[in-house]
């Protein structure tokens, strides 16, 4: 599975093209994560890419021309029972939509209700949930797998015991097979590194809970100790997310189904540590819930890089918004104008809002070409990058302004822009014509007086 700084492969199985094109216009709006939408408009198309390709999450719609109803997503789970399914239905199918829940699919979302930040959200809940269920899964097979090593060498150590009157030899060859095996368990279960903790539920409250030996290398506390102190994990949670944290076993307890919980916690040596905190319940045969399973993962660098990201993304914006000069960034290949700062509002007399979205063109006086790039911008796209070039800008008054522009390349998430920075020359300019003037003037003048002018320096004529 993809993670989601990488392209993330979605299919839409859905037959009304226009909730595809919706669904695709919200995927392009996003700028945090990369999207590559398959559409298939009936249950057979659906079935058939999945045999074809590898796909990251799936939205279904149970309504389709060849499949109605929760047997949509029977069919399409029990082919792929791999891929996240979040399913997609109307104001009227809820309770369907939980069915399929409940019965594998990682959530649901209703049509005309969703946005893109609401589907983004919920494809990627849907792929780490899945994920975070595939890694209990496999955590609990090892588990269960070593849980057999363990019970083989106690029968051999059983039998051992029942030939004792006969050999005390094979008893000894016996209790080193079972050290051994017990050594081999021991050694498997402190392999895993995620910290797993299951609690047992009955009857709406948690009665008992244990916690793996993986809670050492991030908590610093022992399976023991979490053990002799039933209020330990809550005090070693961050003061401030305590309230966030409750919540969450609350919620989980009641039977909702919970997004992970990013939260800090103190480790024993008094550090600040961020983790992942993901549930999985279990229900019994009346779907009850018995228990449930949270995997506690440590994402402390993870945060670093986030916050290390955010600020230079904020010292960029500082510098960006408080330059002096104006500056523009616009899409190279449509001449779209995409953000511009104060400095260049200032210039041309424009708030941003009625630049951002236009063609560049707007900031240059009308060219008799009337194409889509000023002639300047054409340039910048040809020549040597960081080349000053000078021209004019137009203010919204129609004043025409005289600038020099460096314009420099960007690519930002996929997209070739081109950054220029405009310094207004206008008064420089208008100092040198009024020189010349000057200097054409005292020349016209000279040249056409009748008497002898000289201009002398230290003794000697100059002119």
């Amino acid at each position: 599975m993809n993670t989601q700084s990488s392209r993330l492969k979605v299919l839409l199985v859905e037959d009304n093209p226009g909730d595809f094109r919706l669904i695709d216009e919200m995927l392009k709006e996003v700028s945090s994560a990369k999207f590559e939408l398959v559409w298939a408009n009936r249950l057979s198309a659906g079935l058939e890419h999945l045999k074809q390709g590898i796909f990251d999450v799936l939205l279904l719609d149970l309504g389709l021309p060849d499949s109605q109803g929760f047997d949509t997503f029977e069919k399409i789970h029990d082919q792929a029972p791999q891929i996240p399914i979040i399913v997609l239905t109307g104001l009227a199918d809820d309770g369907l939509a939980m069915r399929a829940v409940r019965e594998g699919a990682q959530d649901y979302l209703v049509k005309g209700r969703i946005d893109s930040n609401l589907l983004v959200h919920s494809i990627h809940y849907a792929t780490e949930r899945k994920r975070a269920e595939e890694e209990i899964k496999t955590k609990n097979e090892e588990l269960a797998a070593a849980n057999e090593e363990l019970v083989a060498a106690n029968e051999e150590f059983e039998a051992a015991n029942e030939e004792l009157i006969t050999t005390n030899q094979e008893l000894q060859r016996t209790e080193e097979a079972l050290r051994e095996s017990e050594a081999r368990y021991k050694r498997l279960i402190d392999s895993v590194t995620d910290y797993i903790y299951t609690v047992q539920v009955q009857d709406g409250r948690a009665v008992e809970t244990t916690h793996g030996p993986g809670c050492v290398a991030v908590t610093g506390y022992t399976s023991g100790e979490y053990q002799a102190d039933p209020y330990l994990w809550y005090r070693m949670v961050y003061a401030q997310d305590r309230d966030a944290v409750a919540e969450q076993a609350a919620r989980v307890i009641a039977g909702e189904t919970t997004a992970p919980l990013e939260h800090r916690i103190v480790h024993r040596d008094g550090s600040i540590r961020w983790v992942r905190n993901t549930s999985v319940p279990h229900y019994d045969e009346h779907r009850r819930l018995v228990a449930y399973d949270g995997l506690i993962t440590n994402i402390t660098e993870h945060k670093r890089a986030e916050e290390a990201l955010r600020e230079s993304e904020e010292r960029y914006r500082t510098q960006f918004d408080e330059a002096l000069d104006g500056i523009c960034l616009a899409d190279a290949e449509t001449g779209i104008i995409i953000d511009c700062n104060q400095g260049l509002s200032a210039l041309v007399g424009r708030d941003k809002a009625e630049m951002i979205g236009q063609p560049q063109t707007i900031l240059h006086p009308p060219a008799d070409d009337n194409t889509a790039f000023s002639p300047t911008f054409k340039q910048h796209l040809t020549n040597k990058e960081g080349q000053v070039l000078g021209t004019q800008v137009v203010t919204k008054t129609g004043e025409i302004r005289e600038v020099e522009i460096k314009a420099h390349y960007l690519n930002l998430q996929g997209r070739k822009m081109l950054q220029g920075i405009f310094r207004d020359i206008t008064e420089h300019k208008r100092a040198e014509e009024a020189l010349r003037d000057s200097e054409e003037r005292y020349r016209t003048l000279v040249a056409s007086a009748t008497d002898m002018i000289f201009i002398a320096q230290d003794g000697m004529v100059k002119f």
